[in-house]
């Protein structure tokens, strides 16, 4: 029996696409700029996005890369944090603690959200 030949989706098509469909508007969601967090067919999408692109046969298994660029992608959401968190350092102490804890919360959310995709 044969099969049909898979279409082979290249790593930079495939992580625009997860980082446009799901990445970017997790982030402005928790971030209070978008509608909502991933409904179920964006969810759906994005994860199977996302298997496709770990399970193609060397040298097409882009396993390592979506890690890689997971891992850069939750560095910068981080970093984006900081720089709240310095400036409210710079307010006051009661700021502070109000900032990190927004903070906190929020990242908390967006980890939740972004390991059950990758």
């Amino acid at each position: 029996m044969q099969y049909p030949p898979l279409e082979i989706l290249p790593l930079n098509e495939g992580w625009e696409k997860i980082y446009k469909m799901g990445v970017l508007p997790l982030q402005q969601s928790v971030e209070g700029q978008g509608t909502e967090l991933w409904g179920a067919n964006k969810f759906i999408m994005v994860y199977d996005l996302v298997f496709k692109l770990c399970i193609q046969r060397d040298p097409y298994n882009y396993s390592e890369q979506i890690y890689k660029n997971y891992c850069k992608v939750i560095g910068e959401y981080i970093h984006s944090g900081s720089e709240h968190l310095s400036r409210a350092q710079k307010d006051s102490d009661s700021k502070y603690l109000e900032e990190f804890y927004l903070r906190w919360t929020r990242f908390s959310i967006y980890i939740n959200r972004m390991t059950k995709v990758f």
